[in-house]
């Protein structure tokens, strides 16, 4: 295929460093492929991935590298072409290849720059799928097991994966499976992994084959270990996101009877009661959840809710309280934790603090400025103030990065747009 190469170079375990040449075009295109290059590694770079642009297609000889894009971009009239074959490097001295995407995108529009828009947006939400179906491996595999290194690895992993945003999942998984690589049993990491291809299903378009690999590594965490809580777990979230509720309540309350500490089941199964309905339930489940991890903010937010539809008003207004405050100390230590940034403002949302809530919100869209998770969440924190057309704008931008907001729109938080138009097509 002609096309000039796009190199990316992609760092092991937390960050993805990408080195881009130009893209090939006509002459009289050259400008466009160089603004596309250019936005495509911006895009990639508000993922939390480092890029770095070359001057032409020459590689250093020493650069070492994961992957290599290639690719050619042309506009004919109204229409856009953009070409991609992703080659990814058996072994870091870029001597050995293997092609493992292909893929040719298309997009009509009477507006150029519209045009170069939506090629960026496809070619980014494309790529950072594959860099997520294709992990990279450590260059050196350890020696012998490391059990204790294997558990601190999956439990950083689960840290990260929490905190919300598409960079925290991508980390996550590299931590699960440097974890796997030192302890090939950790039943823990294979544990992780299924609950973070559980949320690659819900930031990818609900891809159906990250739940199925989702399963595959929850079963082989139960081989491994047969009591492993957190297996189930991440089995009932898959269950959950995909309306299977009676499934989804067995594999949680399977998990909180074989580790009454395993706090995710507790706030997962709260969370699926109170949107039922069944909030004398879900309220002590809730409760435990936070007990268990208090720093978990969404926590809080679930059981203002559930407290609330119980008329125990007082004591919802103390747990907006208390969570409010702790919310606040954990992004003081933590200022890209988007899940606790996301659930304060919900939290400031419920109790009336309007100008305080968009403060949070304003400082979300900062950090994560095109992040699916978060647009989907600001649309939530919208909605709770009584502003569907923001709430709705948002929700729009969640759908276009990726986010699977089909999956979400039976949140009652939503009420209030369900008789907008296009809300409705968003089911």
């Amino acid at each position: 295929m002609s096309g000039h190469a796009v190199l990316i170079v992609v760092l092991v375990i937390v960050a993805v460093d990408l080195v881009l040449v130009p893209l090939r075009s006509s002459r009289a295109q050259g400008d466009l492929a160089l603004s596309l290059r250019k936005d495509i590694a911006s895009e990639i770079a508000r993922a939390g991935m480092s890029t770095t642009l070359l001057a032409d297609e020459n590689v250093p000889s020493d650069l070492r590298a994961d992957f290599t894009l290639r690719g050619e971009v042309s506009i004919a009239g109204t229409r856009g072409i953009l070409h991609m074959v992703l080659e990814f490097y058996k072994s870091q001295d870029l001597t050995q290849t293997r092609e493992v995407w292909r893929d040719r995108i298309e997009h009509t529009d009477t507006d150029e720059f519209a045009i170069q828009a939506g090629l960026v947006r496809a070619a980014v939400r494309q790529l950072r799928r594959q860099f997520a179906e294709h992990p990279l491996k450590a260059i050196e595999e350890p020696r012998g097991r490391d059990s204790d290194g294997a558990r601190k690895h999956a439990l950083q992993g689960h840290d990260v994966l929490h905190r919300g945003m598409t960079k925290h999942l991508l980390a996550s998984v590299s931590l699960f499976r440097r974890a796997l690589e030192l302890d090939s049993r950790c039943a823990l990491a294979y544990a992780g992994l299924a609950e973070a291809l559980v949320r690659k299903y819900l930031y990818w378009d609900g891809d159906e084959s990250f739940l199925a690999e989702s399963r595959e590594q929850a079963r082989r965490a139960l081989a491994l270990e047969p009591n492993c809580a957190e297996a189930h777990t991440s089995l009932g979230f898959g269950y959950h996101l995909t309306g299977l509720s009676v499934d989804a309540q067995r594999e949680y309350r399977l998990a909180i009877q074989l580790n009454h500490e395993e706090w995710l089941s507790h706030r997962l199964l709260g969370a699926l009661l109170t949107r039922e309905g069944n909030f004398k339930a879900a309220s002590p489940l809730l409760q435990r959840a936070i007990a268990i991890r208090p720093n978990y903010i969404s926590s809080y937010d679930h059981l203002y809710s559930a407290l609330q539809r119980l008329d125990r008003y007082e004591e919802a207004i103390e747990t907006a309280d208390r969570g409010i405050a702790v919310a606040r100390k954990r992004i003081a230590q933590l200022r890209d934790d988007q899940d606790s940034r996301l659930h304060l403002a919900m939290l400031l949302a419920r109790m009336g603090l309007r100008d305080e809530c968009l403060g949070e919100v304003a400082m979300a869209l900062q950090v994560g400025p095109k992040d699916g998770f978060t647009a989907f969440m600001v649309a939530q924190v919208h909605a709770a103030l009584g502003n569907p057309e923001e709430a709705l704008q948002h929700l729009l931008a969640a759908q276009s990065r990726g986010y699977y907001v089909r999956s979400e729109l039976r949140s009652s938080e939503f009420e209030l747009l369900r008789g907008m138009p296009d809300f409705q097509k968003l089911g």
